[in-house]
């Protein structure tokens, strides 16, 4: 059988808030920053929306790929976003009370593993606003452009910004995706959610 989305392959918009799209919910908070973009880049390699107009649908591509190749779990994300290997995706079985999903950042590398970044779509723009604002003050980045602060690892502090977030990350409402590597993965996750805790208590 087709896939339900080949007719969208190659153009159309994306979602509208509520409408089904790979058999979830599409978020309303990313459905009208499509509506207004319909593509937002930083770079060639980094998205913070891949493209999704009337020529390509880049929703359906990245989303089609990432079933074929991803583990079961990392199915239910809906990727809207690529920053060169990585991606950005909301996650809609975490919907909220308002019907905003909180984004989390995806390492597909290897031993593929998943970080809370947001606790919906419009934090997750103002976080990486603040990300920006921090690279552009580096002086090694006004010489090679190339930011020295890697995110979400080197920026605990912005994300603790985000309470919404600390709450669902104390939770555990990511675990399934957090915590899906290896010991040292695990480990290393475990110390970045303590220094979020640690710079949401001392401010």
């Amino acid at each position: 059988m087709a896939s339900p989305w080949t007719a969208c392959r190659l153009g159309g918009a994306a979602p509208k808030a509520g409408a089904l799209f790979m058999g979830q919910r599409f978020d309303p908070l990313l459905a009208a920053a499509f509506s207004t973009f319909g593509k937002l880049s930083l770079s060639p390699s980094h998205s913070l929306l891949i493209r999704c107009d009337d020529e390509v649908s880049g929703l359906v591509i990245e989303n089609e790929d990432s079933r074929k190749y991803w583990p079961e779990r990392f199915h239910r994300p809906v990727v809207f976003g690529r920053d060169m290997r990585y991606c950005y995706a909301t996650l809609p079985e975490l919907v909220g009370d308002e019907g905003f999903q909180p984004v989390i950042w995806i390492d597909p590398y290897e031993e593929i593993y998943a970080l809370p970044i947001a606790s919906d779509v419009n934090r997750f723009f103002e976080t990486v606003s603040r990300y920006l604002d921090v690279v552009a003050d580096e002086p090694d980045f006004k010489v090679r452009q190339v930011p020295s602060v890697a995110f979400p690892w080197e920026v605990p502090e912005l994300l603790a910004a985000d309470a919404a977030l600390g709450v669902m990350i104390r939770a555990g409402k990511f675990d399934p995706w957090m915590y899906s590597g290896d010991e040292a993965s695990a480990r290393a996750i475990r110390d970045w959610v303590g220094k979020i805790q640690s710079a949401r208590r001392n401010p």
